[in-house]
């Protein structure tokens, strides 16, 4: 326990910078589309000749293929290469002699891999929640706005006013929110953590692997690699029981890989 934990606070202590810039960036990037939504939502209600409308549609408003596509590109090519940077760090030490001192702790090799699969996890959940608190703030400021235009026009909202239904349709065409179905959201990316992991094993030049076995794995690799495309892309991966096979079998992969490599 004592070297796990030393493992932790190095790695955190090497990757903070990485962690930052990258987290920076992604605000950075969920703050403008949110933004621009927002502007674009107002222009449109402001050229409505509000003497045709009955009822003001309130949810389809808050819909924005913008930001679903801003937000879900964004943290899928930031996680990718946050995970890719994490497992060359384990997989080439010699371009870092902390690495390999890690890598002498008296831990088990997969141990290396389940490491990275935990720091993306936490990655991923920091990016989870600030998606939520910055669309919770463009709903927030929308609604006031749908009010204000309520109030003056004399339009009643045709939709019930309740933030967390605003933020169930907000959500409702993110491919990263994949319908608000925790099991399906947590087991896409397990199996995109696992896929960015043995691309890295598999491209570096200390892995000891023949070539039968390396075919194998692409071939395997090829398939997983299909399956997440379908994810992203919002075809309809309904039973997550295959999402955690496949993620089992990629962390299986790589722990395997792992130990074939030539420190």
């Amino acid at each position: 326990m004592t070297s796990l934990l030393r493992y932790l606070r190095f790695d955190f202590k090497r990757n903070k910078k990485l962690l930052i810039i990258f987290l920076i960036l992604l605000v950075a990037i969920y703050i403008l589309s949110n933004m621009l939504s927002v502007k674009l939502a107002l222009d449109y209600y402001r050229t409505l000749d509000f003497s045709n409308i009955s009822k003001v549609e309130l949810r389809t408003s808050m819909f924005n293929s913008l930001v679903d596509m801003s937000e879900s590109l964004g943290l899928l090519i930031f996680t990718l290469i946050f995970t890719i940077a994490l497992t060359n760090q384990r997989v080439n030490t010699e371009q870092d002699t902390t690495s390999y001192n890690m890598l002498q702790l008296p831990l088990p090799k997969y141990i290396h891999i389940l490491i990275v699969y935990l720091e993306t996890g936490l990655f991923l959940l920091i990016n989870y929640l600030m998606i939520v608190i910055i669309s919770y703030t463009r709903g927030a400021y929308l609604l006031s706005k749908f009010r204000l235009y309520s109030l003056e026009y004399g339009i009643p909202i045709n939709n019930k006013v309740d933030m967390l239904d605003i933020l169930s349709e907000i959500f409702r065409y993110n491919p990263i929110f994949h319908h608000s179905r925790l099991d399906l959201i947590m087991g896409g990316w397990f199996v995109i953590i696992g896929i960015s992991c043995l691309a890295s094993i598999l491209f570096t030049k200390r892995l000891n692997v023949g070539i039968i076995r390396a075919s194998l794995i692409l071939v395997a690799f090829y398939f997983i690699t299909y399956m997440m495309i379908s994810f992203i892309d919002r075809y309809q991966i309904e039973n997550p029981i295959t999402l955690l096979i496949s993620g089992l079998i990629l962390i299986s992969i790589n722990s395997y890989l792992i130990k074939n490599i030539d420190y």
